[in-house]
Order: C-alpha cells, then structure tokens, then sequence
C-alpha cells in the first residue's frame, strides 16, 4: 500500500499554459496600430473640441456682455449653448471608436422616460425657469420677496433660485413654486417712496410738529424734490396724532434715508418740545384723616 501511495504522489498534474509575453506584446501592438491609434486620435480631439467649446462660450459670453444683454439672459445662454455642445462631442466619441449608438441611444431613451416619470415635480421646475428666463420678473442682483422668503438673486439654475439674504442666508427656491407665485422686486425701479409714521402727543402744536418734519426732509442731500414728498395727518389714534411722511430717494439710498429721518426727527422733536406719546400711569393716592 506505501509503495502505492508513493507511486501516487509522483504522478505530477497537467503542467499549465506558460504565458507568452510575447503574444500579449503582439497584441498590444496590434491594438494600437488599429484600434489603439483610432481611440487615441478620437480622445485627443474630444479634448480639443472642448477647449474650443469652453473659448468659444467664454467669448459668446463677453460679447454679449459688451453689448449690455441682461446678465441672467447671458449666464443661461452660455450654460445651454456649453452644456449641449458637450453632449453631442460625447456621443461622436463614442460612435467613432465603435460603440454600437443604436443600442446606446435605447438605453438613452429609456432612462429618459424613467427619469421623467421619476421627476415629474421637476418637470415644473424646468418650465418654471423657462419662463423665468424669458419673462424676466428679475435679474441677477436684483432684491425680491417671493414664497415668503425676500433677498438677493445669486444664482438661476435650471431647477431652483438662489436667493441671499441681508443676514447672509442662501435661501433655494424651486423654479416652478417661483414662477406661479406673488414675486415682489424692489430692484426693477429706479426711484423708491420712503413712507414712516410719526405720532405725536394730543398736547403738541400738530401744525409745527409738520414743519419740523418738513424741513428735516429738505435739509437732507438724499430726498429728492421731484415727486414732491407728502406730509399729513393721517390718523387721530388713541393716545397720538399720526403724521405720514413720504419722501421719494433713489433705490440704492432708500435704507439710508428711512434710518437718517427717523434719527433726526426725533432730535429735532426734542429740539422744539414735541412730545412723543408713551404710556403713563397716573397714581392717586387718597388720604383718609
């Protein structure tokens, strides 16, 4: 039995296939005299037709700019016109290093309707911007109040709004929420009204309490004279007489001028004994002998 078992682990298995490095060099120099060369070539001119794409849109871009086209018109023309240039370069690649493109396109088509129906909610959101785009309710920079939320336009992506706000907040708004909403803009215009109320004691001069407001408002260098600025009583309240002051300024001076007539009319209320009304309470104490 031992000299079996000897004789058993003598026997050696089938010798494998020895690697030809050889052949795997034929190989390789194959390829790349046919296929090789053909990939590389293609890969070279993908990259070059990129560059090209990129400078050309950068310049369509300048260009546009130059000429004072609307900055949200220009940024989502140079997006569409870079981004569909792209995917055309990229699906010539393929089909000219041998991708079989009927299979491909299937397979494009295909995920295009499940997407769709996956992102139906999104769908709105790309028309939201469409009409965004073309309507213009505002631009880039501009200050706007919409869905309950109000700051700067940073950014018009095809899906959402990038809004700053004054605390410097970003706030993401959806495209089609957007565009079928209330959108309030205080950039569009040129010229805004500053509008405060100043209430003032029953016991004060109401006509002299007027005239101080008054020449508040035309001392200062950023209240403009045309339209004319409007000074009234505007209500009896319960404890006050209400006085409206409306004055026009330029859009970028608004906030400065709405802090500048509340601080100095106040002083100047002071200055000639006009009281601003507050709440008091009168104690009477009654004595008994």
């Amino acid at each position: 039995m031992f000299i079996k078992f000897l004789e058993a682990t003598q026997e050696t298995p089938e010798t494998p296939k020895i690697i030809s490095w050889e052949e795997i060099w034929n190989n390789i120099v194959s390829w790349c005299a046919t296929s090789g060369l053909k990939f590389v070539i293609s890969l070279v001119a993908l990259i070059v037709v990129f560059i090209i794409i990129n400078w050309t849109s950068k310049a369509i871009r300048n260009r546009l700019r130059k000429r004072g086209r609307d900055e949200t018109i220009v940024n989502a023309i140079f997006s569409v016109y870079r981004k569909v240039l792209k995917f055309i370069s990229i699906i010539a690649f393929f089909s000219v290093i041998g991708f079989d493109m009927t299979g491909v396109a299937s397979i494009i088509a295909s995920a295009t309707v499940a997407i769709g129906l996956a992102l139906q909610g999104s769908l709105s959101n790309i028309a939201g911007w469409v009409l965004i785009i073309f309507t213009r309710p505002f631009r880039l920079g501009d200050y706007i109040k919409a869905q309950g939320e109000e700051g700067t336009v940073e950014e018009i992506n095809l899906f959402y709004t990038h809004l700053k706000t004054p605390d410097n907040k970003q706030v993401v708004i959806p495209n089609g929420n957007l565009s079928s909403d209330v959108i309030v803009n205080y950039s569009i215009k040129d010229v805004r009204r500053v509008e405060l109320i100043f209430s003032i004691d029953y016991d004060s001069d109401c006509s002299k309490a007027i005239e101080v407001i008054r020449k508040v408002v035309e001392r200062h260098p950023l209240a403009l004279k045309d339209p004319a600025h409007f000074i009234r009583v505007k209500d009896y309240a319960d404890s006050s007489i209400d006085i409206v002051c409306r004055v026009w300024t330029k859009n970028e001076d608004y906030w400065t001028l709405h802090f500048d007539l509340l601080e100095q009319v106040k002083v100047a209320f002071d200055e000639n004994n006009i009281e601003v009304p507050y709440n008091k309470l009168d104690i009477n104490i009654k004595k008994e002998n």
